[in-house]
C-alpha cells in the first residue's frame, strides 16, 4: 500500500511538473518569441514618453497582478522615421519619463520590436519557475523518503 502512495505521489508530481513546464514555455516566451521573428534586426535607443499607472478594482490578477505600469516609449529607425509603442510591466524597475531603454527591431518591419527589458524579464520568470518547479519536486519527495 505504501508503494502505491509513492507511486502515485510521484506521478502527481510529474504532471504538477509538466503542467508548471508548459506554463513556462506559453507564457514566459512572449518576447523571445517576438525578438525571433524579426529577420533584419538591428539595435536602437528608445526614448521613454510615458509612464501610466493601470489600477484594477477586480481582484483577480493576470499576468501583471491587479495593477500595473504602460510604459510608452518611441524611437527612430534608420531612415529617421518615429516609431511608437509600449509595454506592460509589473514594477517601474527604474524607468522614468524622457529615460532610454534599449529595443530591437526589424528594419524591413519597425512595428515589429522588441525591448530589452521585456526579453530580460522573460529569462527571470524562467529563473522563478524553475525555484517554483523545484520546490514542488522537493517537498512532497522529502515527505514521501521520511514517512515511516
Amino acid at each position: 500500500m505504501e508503494q502505491r502512495v509513492i507511486i502515485l505521489a510521484i506521478i502527481g508530481v510529474l504532471i504538477m511538473l509538466i503542467a508548471i513546464i508548459a506554463i513556462i514555455v506559453f507564457a514566459c516566451t512572449e518576447s523571445r518569441r517576438e525578438y525571433k521573428r524579426i529577420k533584419n534586426i538591428s539595435e536602437t535607443d528608445a526614448t521613454i514618453t510615458d509612464i501610466k499607472l493601470i489600477e484594477s478594482n477586480d481582484s483577480a490578477e493576470g499576468p501583471y497582478g491587479p495593477d500595473y505600469y504602460v510604459v510608452s516609449y518611441s524611437f527612430t529607425d534608420n531612415i529617421g522615421k518615429i516609431y511608437s509603442n509600449n509595454f506592460k510591466c509589473q514594477h517601474l524597475d527604474g524607468f522614468e519619463k524622457g529615460g532610454r531603454i534599449t529595443i530591437f527591431y526589424d528594419i524591413d518591419d519597425p512595428d515589429k520590436c522588441v525591448t530589452d527589458y521585456k526579453l530580460k524579464a522573460d529569462k527571470n520568470k524562467w529563473w522563478q519557475a524553475l525555484i517554483i518547479a523545484a520546490v514542488i519536486i522537493i517537498v512532497p519527495v522529502v515527505i514521501a523518503f521520511t514517512i515511516d
